[in-house]
């Protein structure tokens, strides 16, 4: 009976405010943008599971049928999905936020993905760091 008094005050004073807070419209263009790239998130984490299965039989036999470079096509989806997590929600937050905006959704996208690349850190030598780009890399130990 104790539970059930704490659930019924909680939403009697925190669902109102976190509805508010749900249909405030940058939150909604947040959640629209992860919804828009997660088939993207999806592919990029079936093949960073394939490549890092953590189970040694696995990696050997897939070594011993497709040799020591058998890893590289999950390589490359990998950083062409997850890699590039960064770039990927700046430039879909920037168009789902322009439509409550009435704004062009293009232009704003656009706009965005130029104005979070021009604030990537740059090296020592001049060139950009690629390391903001996507999401940080955490190997099997």
């Amino acid at each position: 009976m104790m539970f059930h008094d704490i659930f019924t005050k909680m939403e009697k004073y925190l669902l109102p405010i976190s509805a508010r807070i749900g249909a405030q419209r940058h939150m909604l263009a947040i959640r629209d943008a992860f919804s828009s790239i997660m088939a993207d998130l999806i592919v990029g984490s079936v093949a960073s599971l394939i490549n890092n299965f953590p189970y040694q039989p696995f990696q050997d036999f897939m070594t011993a049928v497709f040799t020591e470079t058998w890893k590289e096509p999950g390589n490359i989806i990998y950083n062409m999905t997850m890699g590039i997590l960064g770039l990927l929600v700046a430039i879909s937050i920037g168009y789902y936020l322009a439509q409550p905006y009435k704004l062009d959704g293009i232009s704003s996208a656009l706009m965005s993905g130029i104005s979070f690349l021009i604030l990537t850190p740059f090296l020592k030598d001049g060139s950009p760091t690629l390391d903001w780009l996507g999401q940080r890399d955490y190997s099997w130990p």
